[in-house]
């Protein structure tokens, strides 16, 4: 009786302490949000555009699910994770969402990660991968806690077919890396993911820049020994462009971005640990934001072009004198007028500047040259070598070609950030 009874009573006790495990563990998982989410799509588990739950991410830190931003439809995206305002980082069918009449299920379809209409089947939107396939059960979708969703084949080793992070919207989040192939591409409004007027890419030269349409809008200053304009990108965002590489680390170590614009701060490489909380965002007004959160809000912390004059070639060709303080904001050369100048007295100052007489109109000693300061110009057309810059000013004055000189360092150069040597025709100098 002693053994069945003391048998009995420890029987009793441990029922007690599983259910006292059991409470606990509930209201752990209750207190996180994500403990009974999931993170991955399989074959067999889609999300679908039901009201259930979407995925998020190990950390709980993104979330990927559906939402509407407007009544044009109903869009796939992440986000950052229980972060208030919503704040969006990429969208899956940006161009074409979920109308009213229609309900979306997010799966793996034919090997590969598509949004499907549930009623019809038809496809929405897909991510591309070189092979398509019909069956592919250990494919799988996750959403990892730095923001990526990747598509990947656990039957070949976990080989990645597809990621977010190298198809971005208009966000680049940290571990992304910037390069010729991938572009950040703005929405079309505050509230409208469609795509929108502007790209942000990286051309040769390291330079970085903004284009509208097919035209360039804004260009980084082109890295450079000999100067550093307040167009370089800072070193803090280069080094977040570039997945971290420690040559641009070393470059920002001696080099201090500060703006012309006196409301900027000067900008400092961040540890590494700090950019988990940053992300840049080419907006859709035409504005390259890179923002830092912190106390609960999205800090503004640089961005390109501040001003109307700072976009690429603001007054048109030969009208680069430009003040976004003045009425209007640009002015010709001296010897140049508005070639269009109905236009430029509305504003529109695209139509640039002409001469008012032609260079080499009789013989090139008529000419000369006057000193101008430019804040950026585009690349030189042509360099050469010369002793020094009265060789470099008459190579420029025998050749009719030439518009324009810049001596740096032993070099001539047409066109460069700086003084610049313009030509013009000497009774028209001032």
């Amino acid at each position: 009786m002693m053994f069945i009874r003391r048998g009995q009573t420890m029987c009793y006790a441990n029922g007690i302490l599983s259910s006292i495990f059991l409470s606990y563990a509930l209201l752990l998982c209750f207190s996180h949000p994500f403990c009974s989410a999931r993170d991955t799509i399989t074959k067999d588990d889609p999300i679908k555009d039901d009201g259930s739950a979407g995925l998020v991410s190990a950390g709980g830190k993104f979330e990927l699910g559906f939402f509407s931003l407007n009544a044009i439809g109903r869009y796939v995206g992440i986000w950052y994770h229980q972060l208030t305002p919503m704040t969006l980082v990429w969208v899956a069918n940006r161009d074409n969402p979920l109308l009213a009449n229609q309900t979306g299920v997010l799966a793996i379809n034919r090997g590969t990660l598509q949004l499907l209409d549930n009623t019809s089947g038809k496809s929405l939107w897909s991510a591309e991968i070189k092979v398509i396939v019909t069956q592919a059960f250990n494919r799988t979708v996750k959403l990892k806690d730095d923001g990526n969703l990747v598509l990947s084949d656990e039957a070949e080793l976990g080989i990645v077919l597809w990621q977010s992070f190298q198809n971005p919207t208009d966000t680049f989040l940290p571990g992304m890396i910037m390069d010729t192939s991938l572009n950040l591409t703005s929405w079309s409004g505050a509230d409208d993911p469609r795509t929108g007027n502007f790209t942000f890419k990286l051309v040769e030269d390291n330079q970085y820049i903004i284009k509208k349409s097919a035209t360039d809008y804004w260009r980084s200053g082109a890295p450079n020994d000999n100067f550093f304009s307040s167009d370089e990108m800072p070193a803090a965002v280069a080094y977040l462009l570039s997945d971290f590489s420690d040559s641009y680390l070393k470059k920002g170590s001696g080099r201090i971005f500060q703006h012309n614009d006196s409301s900027y701060k000067q900008i400092a490489v961040l540890p590494r640990s700090e950019y988990n909380s940053t992300r840049l965002v080419m907006d859709y007004t035409g504005k390259l934001n890179w923002l830092v959160h912190k106390h609960n809000y999205w800090s503004p912390t640089w961005l390109e072009p501040i001003d109307n004059c700072s976009v690429y070639n603001p007054c048109g060709y030969f009208g680069p004198s430009c003040n976004s303080t003045n009425s209007p904001i640009c002015k010709c050369l001296h010897g140049f007028k508005p070639q269009l100048p109905n236009k430029w007295d509305l504003g529109d100052f695209s139509g640039g500047c002409i001469r008012e007489s032609n260079l080499c109109a009789t013989t090139a000693t008529n000419d000369t040259f006057f000193s101008l300061k430019v804040k950026k110009v585009q690349k030189p057309d042509s360099e050469t070598s010369a002793a020094n810059e009265t060789e470099c000013r008459n190579k420029c004055f025998n050749d009719c070609k030439c518009v324009a000189y810049s001596y740096v360092d032993t070099l001539i150069v047409k066109s460069e950030i700086g003084l610049l040597l313009v030509r013009v025709s000497h009774g028209l100098r001032n």
